[in-house]
């Protein structure tokens, strides 16, 4: 909850995914209420902050036209139903459900990350420590071991282990040989003895479902 007159995130260190705002007209001092809203993570311009949905609660139309301003996800003019929210919340999760996507939850150097799987480009272990390369070139240094993150990833179906130190997105493999694969950042990842074989099915099994090969 924000005080009131206090802005909903300035000083606020833990970004949320959702926030819901409470406009309450004191004095018609309207200008003070837009000025604190509209300081609203959704019309920041880091990146970050582009998913975060806003519900704007108010029972006044006249911030109807200022809900939109902020980018708020919906707007909501009280009194509200209880049924009607709770029916409004579960589409907010839905929502952003659809937009994370698949993603697993890490202890990582630099505290607890979630990942998105569709992000994760390949994995290593390098003397004991796991490296999570992710497509943006954003490397993560975790805990944990290569075994049990691949019991993790492995049901999804785009992820293969051709090595012992490494755990591959089939979806970034950019060339295949015998001896090595090659990812979509040119970094090349050994294939022991008799591999090959079963990594080309995977990849091409991969690409044939995802409608990537033409005969």
């Amino acid at each position: 909850m924000h005080r009131k007159n206090e802005s909903v995130y300035n000083g606020c260190h833990e970004l949320h995914h959702a926030y819901v705002l409470d406009v309450v007209q004191e004095n018609h001092n309207n200008d003070n209420n837009y000025k604190e809203y509209n300081n609203s993570p959704n019309n920041n311009n880091d990146k970050k902050y582009n998913n975060i949905k806003i519900i704007f609660l108010t029972s006044s139309v006249e911030f109807a036209v200022q809900s939109y301003e902020v980018k708020a996800y919906y707007y909501q003019l009280k009194p509200i139903e209880k049924g009607g929210f709770y029916h409004l919340l579960d589409s907010v999760l839905e929502q952003m459900d659809k937009e994370h996507g698949s993603s697993i939850v890490l202890r990582c150097k630099t505290g607890i990350a979630r990942i998105a799987l569709k992000q994760l480009e390949y994995c290593e272990v390098i003397h004991r420590t796991l490296l999570i390369h992710l497509v943006d070139g954003t490397v993560y240094e975790c805990s944990g071991s290569l075994d049990e993150l691949c019991r993790q990833l492995m049901p999804y179906g785009t992820f293969i282990r051709p090595h012992r130190s490494y755990l591959v997105n089939l979806e970034y493999i950019k060339n295949l040989s015998y001896r090595t694969i090659t990812m979509s950042n040119f970094v090349e990842i050994p294939i022991p003895r008799g591999k090959y074989n079963e990594i080309k099915s995977a990849f091409l099994k991969n690409a044939f479902e995802d409608g990537q090969v033409t005969l």
